[in-house]
């Protein structure tokens, strides 16, 4: 089609247009040779995402943030600076905020959903409902079990013991002893000497999760914050052997949202108008994730990691000064308008034409909003690998490429769900079972 159909097509009508003139085959000639540098994959996606940007957008709608803009999806500069300046502009103002309102709420849900609410907005009963139900959560099933006595289990005793220990060593390790806390031995040594009286039971863990529980959220201090947290994991790993296989489920699932919610919380302390109105920006989940666990942050194994990553990756917020950006964007749509007023009637139709033209900007910005502008801006269907890379490519070229269909013995066997999930989308694996899934 670029090189050879293309070229023809234009090359040929150059000629028809140009017939018996003695230009005719400069025409033809300079006709072919400018099709062929056109890229006719820009036609059906005239800006292509980068792999990284595509797969960004790609995690956000796998959670529900579908309502990204253009310039968004694209990574377009130019793109994101129209609908930045959408945002101010009459007529168009109301459709901008509409999009990024939408958006900030699919974020937002997407967010919660990890702690297990059903929600668009993180506001203070919405946060108080989940953790009085993650508590509840916790309590029954401490009550459901309470023979909690490490004696009759010294594998379980063995495991809490050594994980206490890391915990102390940890902080040890990253405190200097000026700031050394005194807590820290007694804990362990409160911890040591029930073990070895074999006196733990439900009531008890109970008691000692909700104390380094509150400790844990009450201090400023980082590393002794991080060392509660970490007995009070070690006593949650101990706990969770204990139980039938049953209660171990729910006990997880409860365990990982408390987690989440702990995440949560710290994003949601800062301040500006949409905290308050209970929206979770990426920048403060990104924040939140990185103070839990800087780590695990960078090597995206974070409990919002994916999330606050696509999020900060594809949702920035671009200050716009008001000169060269607005200025641009307004001042070509009242020259259009403009232009096309005089064509059409010389003075009188340059006036109105200079009339309409105050308005021209809000009335094209929100053309450019609406969603048949925004999906042909959008869409990444001609944005193959190859054409991402700078080299000629297509989806038909993706087709030519393609590796053989993977025999049976090439297919993986998937064991944990959360492994299914890393998979590329449309990949075959198999689940314990044998059963051979598409993803």
């Amino acid at each position: 089609v670029r090189y050879g159909i293309g070229p023809g097509l234009a090359s040929e009508a150059a000629g028809q247009y140009t017939q018996g003139q003695a230009y005719e085959p400069y025409a033809r000639a300079a006709a072919g040779i400018g099709a062929g540098l056109v890229n006719p994959s820009r036609l059906g996606t005239p800006l292509p995402a980068t792999a990284a940007r595509q797969a960004a957008v790609d995690t956000l709608a796998n959670e529900g943030v579908t309502s990204l803009t253009a310039g968004q999806r694209t990574g377009s500069r130019p793109m994101q600076w129209i609908e930045s300046t959408a945002a101010d502009t009459p007529l168009a103002a109301r459709k901008a905020h509409e999009i990024a309102d939408t958006q900030k709420r699919q974020f937002t849900s997407a967010v919660l959903r990890r702690i297990g609410e059903d929600a668009d907005e993180a506001s203070p009963e919405i946060m108080r409902q989940a953790r009085q139900r993650i508590g509840a959560e916790f309590d029954r099933l401490a009550k459901n079990d309470l023979d909690f006595r490490f004696p009759t289990n010294p594998t379980v005793r063995q495991n809490l013991a050594q994980a206490i220990q890391r915990a102390e060593i940890e902080y040890d390790n990253t405190v200097p002893k000026a700031s050394y806390n005194n807590h820290v031995p007694e804990i362990v040594d409160e911890i040591n000497h029930r073990l070895l009286s074999g006196k733990i039971d439900g009531d008890t863990y109970q008691a000692w999760r909700s104390r380094w529980g509150r400790m844990s959220e009450a201090t400023q201090d980082v590393q002794l914050g991080r060392f509660f947290g970490g007995v009070q994991r070690a006593l949650d790993d101990a706990y969770e052997a204990t139980l039938s296989p049953a209660d171990k489920v729910a006990w997880q699932t409860a365990r990982n949202q408390y987690a989440h919610l702990k995440e949560l919380q710290y994003a949601m302390k800062g301040a500006g108008e949409d905290l308050a109105h209970g929206l979770v920006s990426p920048q403060r989940l990104r924040m939140a994730d990185v103070n839990a666990n800087d780590t695990k942050y960078v090597e995206g194994t974070g409990r919002y990691s994916d999330l606050a990553r696509a999020g900060v990756a594809t949702m920035p917020q671009l200050p716009n000064s008001g000169t060269p950006a607005r200025l641009a964007v307004q001042g070509v749509s009242s020259a259009i308008v403009g232009t096309a007023g005089a064509l059409a009637g010389g003075a009188p139709g340059a006036a109105a034409g200079a009339a309409a033209g105050a308005l021209a900007p809000g009335l094209v910005l929100r053309a450019y909003l609406s969603p048949f502008v925004q999906g042909y801006l959008g869409n990444q269907v001609l944005a193959g690998p190859l054409n991402r890379s700078g080299k000629a490519g297509s989806a038909a070229a993706q087709i030519f490429t393609a590796p053989a269909q993977a025999t049976d013995s090439d297919i993986p066997t998937v064991k944990k769900f959360e492994d299914a999930l890393r998979l590329k989308k449309g990949s075959r694996f198999r689940d314990p079972e044998g059963v051979v899934r598409v993803r």
